[in-house]
């Protein structure tokens, strides 16, 4: 006779005439039934959970009866004390909206603002390099081919300074600018004989006299002027020569009259608006630092810092003179945790995640926890959206399982069910319509969900 470990004691749950019994303890098993249970299933048990451990155990005997097997499946109920299920206030979304394209997106979704109508269109790049905007309609606006996969973000630019704007992006190989037909700006795409590694756009005082800042695989930092020209070679950052194109430098931010450059050794480089290295650079972290800092402004955008966390927890503020402001070493329950820092879309504020193996803790900037996600991987890919008030998101795609997940931040999920998603969540919020708009990809499908805020 077989016995699980998990079996109930005395002779109520096992006979000792059974041929075999088998009895799990539904309070012993709980938890791992939780972390090891597919992703899908972890909103309906976090839900149900009071209902499915008022069975104490269930237990299947099979015994030899005039014979012949018999099997006998015991799931007791025990109904005093349980908490009735609470309504959750999730939506039950379904896609209001979805474009099929030819091949698999591996770029986007991100949107930007149509100019005419004052909606958002879409960019999202295929696996064969070719770019597509696509508009509120749902309609390709153009499909432009590129050299190689979209290194950046989708920045605009207002480059005749007539309120029409165009996209800013890059490739590896190239700098593009593109108007809404589809059509290059004059004089671009740039090649500056180097691989690209990041960009990031700066415009002085909100002049429109643009800059745009470049690192490259080799660890050079250059300053372009609006037209692509090189206007300064900022200097060469020291970079781990791997070949891969996230282990250069990165290019934080042009807010204000600062610049700042991340190298793979741990040191962040500050410069001011002519491309002149800051007194007090480079600000030196440490090798551990290795996930992206962040650049945060505060709700009044008059509180501007640099944020960073290493891989083990340690957790900094800096000041664009190069001081440390703020260390502190965040708790680490086991030794393979890992720490990582995301903003939210307008660089207000963060939060911090604590991915643990099989949970994510999330706390706010204050260090504060909030909540823990029974989501954990490597690949998991997460967003975090602040559009005011009591409207915080925090969006997790799982791209292996395709499932993407929202929650506010008291840990509760949005939605009853996951949405499909194989790749970053873009949110917008349409405060004139009282609806946040969800768009996400899965194979070479963008959908777009709608939600009540």
């Amino acid at each position: 006779m077989a016995k699980a470990p998990e079996s109930f004691p005395g002779n109520r749950a096992i006979n000792p005439a059974a041929g075999y019994s088998k009895t799990f303890l539904i309070d012993k098993i709980w938890e791992s039934w939780e972390n090891k249970s597919n992703p899908s299933w972890s909103p309906f048990l976090q839900i149900y959970a009071p209902t499915f451990r008022a069975f104490p155990f269930v237990s299947l005997r099979i015994n030899q009866i005039g014979g012949k097997p018999e099997a006998t499946l015991t799931i007791p109920y025990q109904s005093s004390g349980v908490s009735a299920v609470k309504e959750t206030a999730g939506v039950s979304l379904i896609p209001a909206k979805t474009i099929t394209l030819s091949d698999k997106i591996v770029f986007g979704p991100k949107a930007i603002l149509n100019f005419n109508d004052r909606t958002e269109d879409l960019v999202v790049q295929d696996t064969n390099h070719v770019l597509h905007l696509i508009n509120s309609g749902g309609e390709k606006v153009y499909s432009v081919p590129l050299s190689g996969p979209v290194v950046s973000d989708a920045y605009q630019i207002d480059f005749l300074k007539n309120g029409k704007l165009q996209l800013l992006i890059a490739t590896a190989e190239n700098l593009y600018a593109i108007d809404r037909l589809g059509n290059p700006l004059p004089g671009f795409p740039v090649s500056l004989n180097e691989r690209i590694t990041h960009l990031n756009l700066v415009d002085y005082d909100n002049t429109r006299e643009y800059r745009y800042f470049i690192a490259t695989e080799s660890g050079n930092l250059w300053l372009l002027d609006r037209n692509g020209k090189k206007t300064r070679r900022m200097g060469s950052i020291e970079t781990a020569r791997t070949g891969d194109l996230d282990s250069s430098t990165h290019p934080g931010s042009g807010k204000g009259d600062f610049m700042v450059a991340q190298s793979a050794s741990g040191n962040v480089h500050l410069f001011n608006r002519r491309g002149e290295k800051q007194s007090g650079s480079p600000l030196s972290l440490g090798k551990d630092f290795i996930t992206p800092i962040n650049i945060t402004s505060g709700a009044r955008g008059n509180s501007l810092k640099i944020s960073a966390i290493s891989q083990s927890g340690e957790l900094i503020h800096a000041s664009f003179n190069g001081e440390i402001t703020y260390r502190t070493q965040l708790v680490k329950e086991n030794r393979d945790d890992r720490f990582e820092l995301i903003a939210d879309q307008s660089g207000y504020a963060e939060l911090i995640l604590s991915k643990q193996y099989a949970k994510t803790v999330v706390s706010d900037d204050q260090e504060k926890v909030l909540f823990s996600l029974l989501l954990s991987g490597e690949n998991l890919k997460f967003g975090y959206f602040d559009f005011g008030s009591n409207r915080k998101i925090l969006a997790v795609s799982d791209p292996e399982q395709g499932f993407g997940y929202l929650y506010d931040l008291k840990g509760d999920m949005l939605t009853t069910t996951p949405l499909e998603s194989e790749g970053p969540i873009q949110i917008s919020h349409q405060s004139t319509k009282g609806q946040y708009v969800i768009r996400t990809v899965s194979g070479s499908r963008i959908l777009e969900y709608l939600m009540p805020d």
